[in-house]
């Protein structure tokens, strides 16, 4: 997780040094990225509650012997959630932009029931790509089968789950 945050931290750095040389001294720009709550757990956060899902469908097939354990183990995400002080941190650092306004969102899901089957297409269109390069384009209907049910089982998880998980960011160029 160290060396995701310190990958995270240089390419932030360079992005905002880049963008500071192309907005004008007074112009804005609005960021949306994914984020964590300052001391929230990723997996309380919709996507980490998703990721969960996929793990248990992985391991379904495993325990089915459909891929190995060593595939899963071997399966890696690089993926990192910034956490809003930390961002607010590498924004102060740059000296070349301020920040108007900085709030955690919702990540788009509401207290309405969820739609199962949105939920699940989501799923699957993150992860068409990244499955079949690791595992093989024969697994993918069948671990989004799995995926699927282990999401009827446990829709309360992503019910009850910290849905604010998106950081809502307006810079100003100084």
């Amino acid at each position: 997780m160290k060396a995701y945050a310190a990958q995270f931290e240089s390419d932030m750095e360079n992005f905002l040094e880049a963008r500071a040389k192309e907005v004008v001294v007074g112009g804005v720009m609005v960021l949306a990225i994914q984020s964590l709550p300052d001391d929230v757990d990723q997996s309380k956060t919709p996507s980490g509650v998703m990721f969960k899902f996929v793990e248990a469908g992985l391991m379904d097939m495993v325990n089915a012997g459909i891929i190995g354990e060593l595939q899963v183990d071997m399966f890696n995400l690089s993926i990192y959630f910034v956490f809003a002080k930390q961002m607010t941190r590498l924004i102060e650092s740059n000296g070349s932009i301020s920040i108007e306004k900085m709030e955690l969102t919702d990540s788009g899901l509401k207290d309405a029931p969820i739609n199962a089957q949105a939920v699940i297409m989501q799923i699957r269109a993150g992860m068409e790509e990244v499955i079949p390069k690791h595992f093989g384009r024969d697994i993918v209907d069948e671990l989004v089968e799995s995926i699927s049910k282990k999401f009827m089982e446990d829709i309360h998880l992503l019910e009850s789950c910290n849905k604010k998980a998106q950081l809502f960011i307006v810079l100003k160029r100084i």
